[in-house]
């Protein structure tokens, strides 16, 4: 069984081409969403529907490192942004190779401010790498 997808989501973090779906699915009450239009979140409605959907169950496996990463990276962007930008909060060598891969992949749409955590992250692994 996948873990629990009922972390709520940023709208901003999911590709505006489903966004007309995911409006279906909260008029069916199948979403549930939250806030206003700058800052609207997204969750599941219910927990039946990881073991009543199996195609919805499927598709969190199939991307359950991605929506780990994305969770993490989360705080971690946080947290360096909380920080001052500080390069001792950046990630290297798994947790980035990992968060690089999952961007190429296009799995996740992430805001700005993760994409820069990212791209800082492998610009000073880079250099790190040149010394």
């Amino acid at each position: 069984m996948p873990a629990s997808g009922r972390q709520p989501t940023g709208w901003e973090t999911l590709p505006e081409s489903v966004h007309p779906l995911l409006e279906r699915f909260v008029q069916a009450r199948l979403l549930v969403s939250r806030g206003d239009s700058g800052a609207r979140s997204l969750e599941v409605a219910h927990e039946t529907l990881f073991r009543s959907w199996p195609k919805l169950a499927g598709w969190l496996e199939e991307n359950r490192e991605a929506l780990h990463l994305k969770t993490e990276r989360g705080g971690a962007s946080k947290e360096w942004l909380e920080h001052d930008r500080s390069h001792e909060y950046l990630w290297r060598k798994g947790r980035l190779q990992g968060a690089l891969e999952v961007r190429r992949e296009g799995l996740l749409a992430l805001p700005a401010d993760a994409l820069d955590f990212l791209e800082r992250s492998e610009d000073t692994e880079q250099g790190e790498r040149r010394r």
